[in-house]
């Protein structure tokens, strides 16, 4: 059987689960339905729906590990560490950006170690590395989901983080991220199969219009398939 390459020929755009905002006024940015090869990289693939020449930029070992990001949205657990792949984009002011992923967690509840310690997740973030936290101090605004089935939610410059009960979100499906630059500061919400779960968080206010990336990631020993995703931006 041929292979599907990772190498998606633009189409007609989709749409991908509902934001805070009105669809009739959003632009979409990016989709993907990463329908590439399990044995190739996402690394150098073009999403489905993009601005211009945009790739993935993702973790790639030499020769391809098993935790490498995979065309098919897959990344597998193994090593601690974060792997990640990112998508650039024009952050500007008097605009609001809903980041949103359709996503399993192949293995989500703890498997006798720190329950914590595993989780896949998305983020908007400022810088385009394929490492480090999609927790941290680079994140614009971040959600990930626990093995255990807990979440956290993270803003840069915002109140502290915000853990959800553990068994809460393991089936969960859809994650999403809304970004607002209409105000000063500007807010993030976010979103779990669809529903708030956590609105107006604030994000430091030294924050500029300038290019940022989206990101998705994985942790330590959580294995993740990403399967939709969607960038779009209003008005």
């Amino acid at each position: 059987m041929i292979k599907k390459s990772c190498k998606i020929f633009p189409v007609v755009a989709f749409l991908v689960m509902g934001g805070l905002t009105s669809l009739s006024a959003q632009r979409i940015i990016y989709s993907d339905d990463f329908g590439g090869s399990r044995e190739a990289s996402l690394n150098g693939c073009g999403p489905a729906t993009r601005p211009g020449t945009e790739e993935w930029a993702a973790r790639l070992m030499n020769p391809i590990s098993i935790r490498d990001p995979r065309a098919d949205g897959s990344i597998s657990g193994g090593a601690s560490g974060l792997v990640s792949g990112v998508l650039p984009f024009s952050l500007e002011s008097g605009k609001v950006y809903t980041f949103t992923v359709n996503a399993t967690i192949i293995n989500p509840l703890n498997d006798g170690s720190t329950p914590a310690t595993h989780w896949a997740g998305i983020a908007f973030r400022s810088t385009s590395s394929v490492d480090g936290t999609l927790a941290g101090d680079a994140d614009f605004a971040s959600l990930i989901i626990r093995r255990n089935g807990g979440a956290q939610l993270t803003t840069r410059g915002g109140s502290g983080p915000i853990n959800m009960g553990a068994g809460t979100f393991e089936e969960a499906a859809s994650w999403g991220i809304e970004i607002d630059t209409t105000q000063i500061p500007w807010t993030a919400d976010f979103l779990i199969d669809g529903d708030p779960v956590e609105s107006v968080r604030e994000l430091n206010p030294s924050l500029v219009a300038g290019t940022a990336y989206i990101s998705i990631g994985q942790f330590a020993s959580a294995s993740v398939r990403f399967h939709e995703l969607s960038l779009k931006v209003t008005p």
